[in-house]
């Protein structure tokens, strides 16, 4: 049987909060709340737990890899960066993955990669970027209650913060969710920058190739 905190909505702000029943202080005062897309862990006397961690590090190290979509898309166009960049800035993140797509399918045809658009590895490496990016949607835009199993884990329930109307009843899929089960997520972000660092580094290549 497992013990939840209550959740609530902090102040009306898009995202979440996350706080421990009165009657469980060792769990601490703690708070989760997201605002503009950043994420604060506060709270009197919070103390960290390994999945808190964890969730913090998957949504930081997500915003690498946006960075790095916006990169890439500055060395393909081999344009102004800070043109590119306030253009990049007024897209949401699939859109800039799609735009991405698109750019390289003409890049790789521009200097012989391929003659198929979109280009066939760097479309699959898009559509891996944009599942993620659906996780990172998930994890932000949800409720969570701490939990502790019957084995003592202290872990998170998470509660979509959409519902979605069936018949007349209000459906929330909640996910259970314990220490290094993230780190499917955490791992998937490393193999993203290193993929995207490659195409870099290629591009880079292309635009400045070694004269013999």
């Amino acid at each position: 049987m497992s013990h939840s905190a209550s959740s609530q909505s902090a102040g009306g702000s898009t995202g979440f909060c996350l706080e421990p029943r009165v009657n469980q202080p060792s769990l601490g005062d703690l708070r989760l709340q997201d605002s503009g897309g950043i994420i604060t862990l506060w709270g009197p006397s919070m103390r960290s737990t390994p999945i808190m961690e964890e969730l913090g590090k998957f949504v930081v190290d997500f915003q690498s890899v946006e960075a790095a979509l916006v990169d890439l898309i500055i060395r393909l166009t081999d344009s102004d960066r800070e043109y590119i960049a306030a253009l990049a800035a007024e897209l949401e993140f699939n859109s800039k993955a799609r735009a991405l797509d698109i750019i390289f399918g003409r890049f790789s045809q521009l200097h012989g990669l391929t003659n198929e658009s979109p280009h066939p590895e760097f479309h699959k490496l898009m559509v891996r970027v944009q599942k993620l990016a659906t996780r990172r949607n998930e994890i932000v835009h949800s409720f969570y209650n701490i939990f502790v199993n019957v084995d003592g884990e202290v872990g998170i329930r998470r509660t979509p913060t959409k519902l979605k109307p069936s018949g007349g009843i209000r459906q929330q899929k909640q996910e259970d969710i314990l220490a290094k089960q993230l780190q499917i997520e955490i791992t998937e972000i490393k193999s993203l920058l290193s993929d995207l660092e490659s195409y870099r580094l290629k591009a880079i290549d292309l635009l400045n190739p070694i004269e013999e």
